[in-house]
């Protein structure tokens, strides 16, 4: 899965993940791997049902990837994720790494036509439509497809400009700074600088 920042990788596949889960696989995600890594991916590949492994930002894991390569089965799907640009100077490292297996690109960088009208349903429903907001349905899709080229990161771009969403965070924000809100400000610093 691959696509520029902020056009949904994360997003598709927390859907993916879900989906399959609720489908009868068994789900598992490379998060932070330890030195016991080739021992769970051979716990993994030993199971006898379906599975799936999904690792974000694969080029960060390529040795991990060289030994699922070796160990894993037919009943094994594997989903990775890296931003197009890395991906294109990544891509014959993956290819060795999982022993030239076929590998299937998918581009979420635009939204098909489904996926629009969905957007546009939300950003409806939750007041996100800002100065848009009295405009007609088609309207505002066109404006996803023409003015945001029919990418998410544009349409978020534009919610987060708004000046509505601003005066949300701005209030969000001021009652954090109260005292009785002292240890919620605290505890979103942090959270802050640990994605930092």
């Amino acid at each position: 899965i691959e696509s520029q920042l902020g056009n949904g990788k994360t997003l598709f596949i927390n859907g993916l993940m879900c989906l399959l889960s609720s489908e009868g696989f068994r789900v598992f995600f490379l998060n932070d791997p330890t030195g016991n890594a080739n021992k769970e991916i051979e716990d993994i590949c030993a199971l006898d049902t379906k599975i799936l492994v999904v690792i974000e930002n694969y080029h960060r894991h390529l040795e991990i990837l060289k030994y699922l390569g070796h160990n894993r089965r037919s009943n094994l799907v594997l989903v990775l994720t890296s931003r197009n640009e890395i991906h294109d100077v990544y891509y014959l490292d993956l290819e060795g790494a999982l022993n030239n297996s076929a590998i299937r690109e998918i581009n979420l960088d635009k939204l098909q036509d489904i996926e629009i009208t969905k957007l546009a349903y939300i950003l409806s429903v939750h007041g996100l439509w800002g100065r848009h907001a009295a405009a007609p349905e088609s309207e505002q899709k066109q404006l996803i497809k023409k003015k945001h080229r029919s990418e998410f990161q544009r349409v978020l771009l534009e919610v987060i400009e708004s000046p509505d969403i601003k005066s949300r965070f701005e209030e969000l924000l001021r009652s954090l700074n109260s005292k009785t809100h002292e240890g919620y400000r605290e505890a979103l610093v942090l959270v802050c600088a640990l994605k930092v």
